[in-house]
């Protein structure tokens, strides 16, 4: 059984880069973990020509979607939790 949660909506963070100082002008701002993975993919399809993702076997449809929209091949690699901590098996390319 799962003591921790994975993944959650957090409301009670800061929502500008003046109210703490913890941001600077450079930060980017998103409405959603899957505007920001659009984001991230986006900027790393820029960057370097990939086709295929590793997921963990566990991802909701949500964190699945930006990878597929962004046409790229999702393969899922099996998540087991030993009692202390989560052991990603990677698959063998």
């Amino acid at each position: 059984m799962f003591r921790n949660e994975i993944g959650s909506e957090f409301y009670n963070v800061p929502v500008s880069c003046n109210e703490t100082g913890f941001f600077n002008e450079k930060t980017e701002w998103f409405i959603s973990g899957t505007a920001a993975l659009r984001y991230i993919i986006a900027d790393i399809i820029k960057k370097r020509q990939i086709r295929k993702a590793s997921l963990p076997s566990w991802c909701c449809e949500c964190m699945i979607e930006p990878f597929l929209s962004a046409e790229l091949e999702v393969e899922f690699s099996p998540v087991a939790f030993d009692g202390n901590s989560f052991k990603i098996n990677k698959l063998a390319s």
